[in-house]
């Protein structure tokens, strides 16, 4: 069972309409982050647009397992980076989680795919300093979203244990 979903096209150009009344440039690509062709085809979009990209934020998630939390940040990190080089200049963020540093009651997959984020982010952020690219990490905690709700009572289904034990 999954509780993760993709944006639809009304909440995409929301949020759009919501930077650009900040001033800001923005567009909207939909894309499926586990799969690297199109995860390739909004970066080309991206820059076609706006010439670089100066800031990648990894922050694609869902209960949908690792591909989502570990290899879409990897496909968007490597078909992105080649531009930072060549362009000398970059910031990388990768969404971690306090689960990938520490046990989680019934999150070993979740904590497994996060602490991989966070390795990931020291590599990366290892190799790309010299060519002035930037890379760290955010590690949140327990933040309650309807995604957290749905995969704490999955969890707490499974395994029979009450919610408030899955955090």
């Amino acid at each position: 069972m999954s509780s993760y979903r993709m944006a639809d096209e009304e909440e995409l150009n929301t949020t759009v309409k919501e930077v650009k009344a900040l001033g800001r440039k923005a567009i909207a690509v939909k894309c499926d982050v586990t799969k690297a062709a199109e995860v390739q085809n909004m970066v080309d979009v991206a820059i076609r647009e706006f010439g670089k990209i100066d800031i990648l934020v990894n922050n694609a998630g869902g209960t949908v397992g690792p591909d989502c939390r570990c290899k879409s940040q990897g496909y968007i990190s490597l078909l992105q980076i080649p531009h930072m080089i060549k362009q000398e200049s970059g910031k990388i963020i990768n969404t971690g989680s306090t689960a990938g540093r520490q046990d989680s009651a019934l999150g070993n997959a979740y904590g497994a795919a996060k602490a991989a984020v966070h390795g990931f982010t020291h590599v990366l952020a290892t190799e790309l300093a010299p060519y002035k690219i930037n890379v760290n990490c955010v590690a949140p905690g327990n933040v309650d979203t309807a995604q957290r709700e749905s995969g704490s009572a999955v969890f707490a289904q499974r395994f029979g244990v009450a919610e408030k034990d899955t955090y």
